[in-house]
């Protein structure tokens, strides 16, 4: 599980994060050819920052459009699993050891680090275009800017240096905040399954994560003992995704309604985990009934309902966002996954009405006409 902290207008970050891509794991030796693989784009998760290719000053930058600049964009400079958390109130990116040495690393290269331009990218799309800039310098700036002299653990991404500030703030996009969350989502919720898998297998002696699919799904069909049952469905969630017998096994566990429910769940989770719509579609009638049921929200540690909360803010339930809630707010049980969680699914309420402010109302047409 994952240690959080508060921070002011994020509510909680992650010390300490990890984040592996949905469906990731380990390269197995049983991807062989005539198994029939899903697509293996992975789940880009999270908030990272990217620069423009280039040299010297490019102050036409966020003039260019952002479709052209995340075609152009590599490698990130700053991975997602080096951002901790985005503060949309401040601008504040919180980052790990290696995301600030990244940042000290551009500012001690000197002067053609400024007015270098970065971007950036929120679960895969690009959103905010800013410039690298220092104090020494005499020149204003009407965009976004980092200065590099602060730049550390907590680096401020201004809305200006200097300058005239017209339009809305990008800083405050919450596709942003989503995606940071997201992040912490997928990384407690993988957490979660490793445990389970590294906790069964050593009280087993068996190395859950060594066995390829097919062994796996062949155990699963018949596996009688509770403890392994789980291993092998968190397993499969976790390092098989990307196989099409995997997700089919997981959607039939979650849609079986005389299957052990923890089983179910843990299925069920698995599939957001990975990140597609329509494969996640069938988890969740029964991560929805997790929230609603007594016998779950009785059970001393809340893992169930953390797992369930988790996997479906991962896929966006918006219509579980009261139930993931009033957890939280009654406090028993409780995991840090419910938390997370109602988080993530507030940051996409925010998302969605963002959405639907920005899409024009249809003009009515006369009926008299």
């Amino acid at each position: 599980m994952l240690r959080m902290t508060n921070v002011p207008g994020i509510g909680l970050l992650v010390a300490g994060l990890t984040i592996a891509a949905a469906g990731g794991g380990p390269a197995r030796a049983d991807d062989a050819a005539g198994v029939t693989r899903l697509d293996d784009a992975p789940v880009r998760r999270g908030l990272a920052l990217h620069l423009v290719p280039g040299e010297g000053p490019q102050r036409d930058a966020p003039r260019r459009s952002l479709r052209e600049l995340g075609a152009a964009i590599g490698e990130p400079l700053i991975a997602a699993d080096d951002v901790r958390g985005w503060d949309p109130e401040t601008g504040t990116l919180f980052l790990t050891a290696d995301g600030a040495a990244a940042l000290a690393k551009l500012r001690d290269a000197g002067p053609t680090s400024l007015a270098r331009a970065f971007v950036l990218v929120a679960d895969g799309e690009p959103l905010l275009v800013g410039l690298f800039f220092s104090n020494i310098m005499s020149s204003t700036c009407d965009d976004p800017v980092i200065i590099l002299d602060d730049v550390g653990e907590r680096t401020v991404v201004q809305r200006s240096y200097h300058g005239r500030t017209t339009g809305p703030d990008p800083r405050r996009d919450p596709r942003l905040r989503a995606a940071a969350v997201g992040a912490m989502a997928a990384a407690e919720l993988r957490g979660e399954l490793t445990g389970i898998v590294a906790g069964y297998g050593k009280g087993d002696g068996v190395d859950w994560r060594a066995m390829n699919a097919e062994t796996l799904i062949a155990r699963l069909a018949g596996e009688k003992i509770p403890s392994r049952r789980m291993a092998i469905v968190a397993t499969l969630g976790l390092d098989h995704a990307g196989r099409a017998d995997a997700v089919d096994a997981l959607r039939a566990l979650a849609a079986d309604g005389k299957a052990n429910p923890s089983d179910r769940v843990l299925a069920g989770a698995g599939l957001a985990l990975r990140g597609a719509p329509a494969d996640a579609r069938p988890a969740r009638p029964v991560l929805r009934q997790v929230l609603a049921d007594r016998s779950f929200a009785s059970t001393a540690s809340g893992k169930e309902l953390g797992w369930a909360a988790l996997g479906l803010a991962l896929i966006a339930d918006l219509e579980s966002r009261d139930a993931v809630q009033k957890h939280v707010q009654c406090r028993m049980p409780f995991s840090e996954g419910t938390r997370i969680g109602a988080l993530l699914l507030d940051a996409h309420a925010e998302v969605a009405a963002a959405r639907a402010k920005a899409t024009p109302t249809p003009k009515k047409i006369r009926s008299d006409w």
